[in-house]
């Protein structure tokens, strides 16, 4: 070979052909970062060369001419246009540079785990607001259904809480400065005084105050005791109704866990109720709250046929989803020599008898 090579490995030949190390660093996408022997090359091209090009001496273009643009250099950015954080993740993938392809990887999956985790917590907490929602419709369902329905009846069940709550300290005139103005805005649409006699529910006590048989006050007294003994009756009578109301629940209750025990005895005796049973737990709070108690057994084998059915076509379905097996065909060949018994077959075998 007539060529001569530096310690820097670039043949000194005349010509501009890049050397193997330069071609290798190019194809690796390192032709940003020079080898020593390349830059060690270029300082010996530059000391050599007493003629410097005006515009490598001095970085910049004569004047009228556009400033030429290095290769692999970042273009400055634009200051009036802010950055967009995510170029990295839709920039162009690098060529023949792994790791910064395995980076561009790991911000996408980073990324995408962090959405996902962003939308479950969102979901958590609308279905947790949702439930709340329904608790707060629930509890407002039995003041709906007294008439509460307006916003004038927010300032109604305000007077209705202070009224009922001095008539159960026993402070009437508390009582009475509540109902008072309500009495009174009734009297000016009934266009006069109320008609209100304390006395109305108790005749034969009037008909004594008429006869001069006892004063007013004496009878008011009497009407309201005669009053206090009507109320209590009337709630004695409410708890007993509200007593055997819930004894007769129980016992509904208790006749209907017993129908679905007998039930449950007797499906024990599919082969399939283990199998089935797990799917058929999961049904019971649905059953109990929204079926009564002497449809719970009906209600319970029902969904016990139906949860079955349903195992049964999603196992038909999986199977038909899997490959068939191909059965074994015969190759022609033979299937190897017999396994000897004993050490003399063996011998036989290996000499071909």
């Amino acid at each position: 070979m007539d060529e001569d090579l530096d310690t820097g490995g670039t043949a000194v030949n005349g010509n501009d052909s890049p050397s193997l190390i330069d071609t290798l660093s190019e194809s690796l996408g390192l032709e940003d970062e020079p080898t020593p022997g390349a830059a060690a090359g270029a300082d010996g091209e530059t000391a050599g060369d007493t003629t410097a090009d005006p515009v490598t001496a001095t970085g910049a273009a004569p004047s009228g001419e556009p400033t030429p643009t290095v290769a692999g250099a970042t273009p400055p950015a634009d200051p009036a246009k802010p950055e967009d954080p995510n170029a990295a993740l839709h920039a162009p993938l690098p060529e023949h540079n792994p790791r910064k392809t395995h980076e561009r990887f790991q911000k996408l999956v980073e990324g995408h785990k962090e959405e996902i985790t962003k939308r479950e917590a969102a979901e958590a907490e609308r279905e947790q607001l949702r439930g709340q929602i329904q608790q707060y419709e629930a509890g407002l369902q039995p003041l709906r259904e007294m008439g509460f329905t307006d916003q004038a009846a927010v300032e109604d069940l305000r007077q209705f809480s202070q009224f009922r709550r001095a008539l159960a300290s026993g402070d009437t005139q508390a009582a009475l400065r509540v109902i008072q103005p309500i009495l009174t805005e009734l009297q000016l649409k009934a266009g006069g005084a109320l008609n209100i006699d304390p006395l109305a529910d108790f005749p034969e006590i009037a008909q004594r105050v008429r006869v001069g048989e006892i004063d007013y006050a004496t009878a008011l007294e009497l009407a309201r005791g005669r009053h206090g003994q009507q109320v209590q009756q009337q709630r004695t009578q409410q708890t007993q109704q509200q007593e055997q109301q819930h004894a007769q629940q129980m016992e509904e209750i208790r006749a209907g866990a017993a129908a679905v025990s007998a039930v449950d005895a007797k499906l024990k005796a599919d082969p399939d109720y283990q199998a089935v049973a797990p799917a058929l737990m999961k049904q019971l709070d649905y059953i109990k709250t929204n079926f009564l108690p002497h449809q719970w057994a009906g209600q319970v084998e029902r969904t016990y046929h139906y949860e079955k059915q349903l195992m049964v076509a999603q196992a038909r379905s999986a199977a038909a989803a899997r490959p068939a097996q191909q059965p074994l065909r015969a190759s022609g060949h033979s299937g190897g020599a017999p396994v000897p018994s004993n050490v003399g077959d063996a011998a036989a075998q290996a000499l071909g008898f």
